[in-house]
């Protein structure tokens, strides 16, 4: 059986449609439910969905990743669908955007506020966990063989996922259990393994509509920017320690320069004074580092021209 890595290695090849249609078999469903989660109206979640696979076509060269994609399409699909709200909310009357964003759907349980946006900012190996534990209805074997890992460990990665989840959406949902929230998530599962209405032509790049083809580049734009922002910002992160090291180090000499002013100030002749002249001097440098080491006090060098040096302390 390929993978689903051998699949999009396929899409870069000559002909990509039996690829994409299997690939669109195995994850098409958990694309659709995600994306009708945040968009009502049918025809653009339809749009919205032939949309993410075919930014999967177009970006099949950059994903060189080992396993499953499924977690991928799925925060693509959450980034493509809320793209998607936004120009149409901007393209219709304010009033008509807001009763079609508001619409209740029969078909979906009632999801938690936000899941959709927390799943995606979950760590990889958990969103893909989770994705297909619970939005592709795959069994822990199933899950464990393409993942190379065993039942147990699937069981324990997919849990914690779920705490994850259930942490990021406390603030949204108060009061939320890892229970109720596994009750829901089971609810999803049994759904994905039903057959969806979603038609899996049109994903050619030729055969797209206006809609279609317009949701996708919106959405690829931002991506694009999304990935310039974390690149900014993660550059502004290391000139700010950069910056951080240098008044470190700046701060440290300042410190250290004020010390050795403060024993200049004590021990620089003042107008007047000759306290040259006050100190025991030993011609014996040897005989004086020991008085200045049973003393505790510092020790003078003076050389001059034409004799030995002499110590004082």
């Amino acid at each position: 059986m390929q993978t689903d890595q051998d699949l999009i290695a396929r899409l870069r090849e000559g002909d990509p449609s039996p690829a994409l249609s299997e690939l669109f078999r195995r994850h098409g469903r958990m694309v659709e439910r995600t994306v009708q989660r945040q968009v009502r109206d049918e025809h653009l979640a339809q749009d919205v969905c032939q949309a993410v696979f075919w930014i999967l076509l177009r970006k099949a060269g950059s994903l060189k990743g080992t396993g499953e994609i499924g977690g991928w399409l799925h925060r693509t699909a959450t980034l493509v669908a809320r793209n998607a709200l936004r120009v149409e909310a901007r393209r219709r009357q304010h009033e008509e955007a807001a009763r079609t964003m508001t619409q209740k759907s029969a078909r979906a349980p009632e999801w938690p506020e936000g899941f959709d946006e927390a799943l995606a900012r979950l760590p990889d190996i958990y969103r893909e966990a989770v994705v297909l534990r619970y939005l592709e209805g795959r069994s822990l074997s199933e899950i464990g063989k393409s993942l190379a890992l065993t039942d147990k460990a699937v069981d324990m990665r997919v849990a914690r996922g779920v705490e994850r989840l259930r942490k990021a959406l406390a603030v949204a949902v108060p009061g939320l259990t890892a229970a109720a929230l596994t009750g829901i998530l089971a609810t999803e599962a049994s759904a994905a393994t039903a057959a969806g209405p979603l038609a899996a032509a049109a994903l050619g790049t030729a055969e797209m509509g206006t809609r279609v083809a317009s949701i996708a580049k919106g959405a690829m734009k931002a991506m694009f920017w999304m990935k310039m922002k974390a690149v900014v910002a993660g550059a502004c992160a290391a000139a700010l320690l950069a910056g951080v090291g240098v008044a470190s180090v700046q701060e440290k000499e300042s410190k250290q320069f004020a010390e050795i002013e403060k024993i200049h100030a004590l021990i620089k002749p003042q107008s007047g004074e000759s306290r040259w002249m006050e100190i025991d001097w030993y011609p014996s440098v040897w005989e004086a580092r020991k008085k200045a080491a049973a003393e505790g006090k510092p020790l003078f060098l003076w050389a001059g021209s034409g004799g030995a040096p002499s110590a004082g302390c």
